[in-house]
């Protein structure tokens, strides 16, 4: 014959007893959608935690790009710089193969000295001297 719990000393059901189960009974339900919750909060936690390990991966991902992207740029304009700073210098030496100024001025001034549009020619000067003698008489 099975043991009644509920019988204690063959009188009815023992009320401590009962209420003692009630109460484990309660707790035991209340602890159970306290479970639910907190797995509930876990998973969207989780969840959460995934979507922005899934942003941080995504964004790294561009950063490194626009990083490259930066990094090629640089060396472009390193190559450029490279190549005007050779064309200077090649200016440079050109430019030293130039008269200085000095001596641009004194051929300037040489040039003037005997220009060929103010040499006389053996008429004119015929024509000089005949107006300066005419003139002295």
């Amino acid at each position: 014959m099975p043991l009644d719990m509920g019988r204690f000393m063959g009188g009815g059901a023992d009320p401590q007893l009962m209420n003692a189960i009630n109460e484990a009974s309660k707790t035991a339900i209340s602890n159970s959608r306290r479970i639910r919750m907190l797995e509930d909060r876990i998973k969207k936690v989780s969840g959460d935690l995934e979507m922005l390990n899934n942003n941080y991966m995504e964004e790294s991902k561009k950063t490194a790009s626009h990083l490259k992207n930066v990094t090629i740029a640089t060396e472009e304009l390193r190559d450029q710089i490279g190549r005007i700073i050779k064309e200077l210098k090649l200016m440079r030496v050109e430019m030293q193969k130039f008269a200085p100024r000095g001596k641009l001025l004194e051929l300037e001034s040489f040039i003037d000295l005997v220009n060929p549009a103010n040499i006389l020619t053996s008429a004119d000067v015929e024509r000089i001297a005949r107006n300066i003698v005419e003139e002295r008489k």
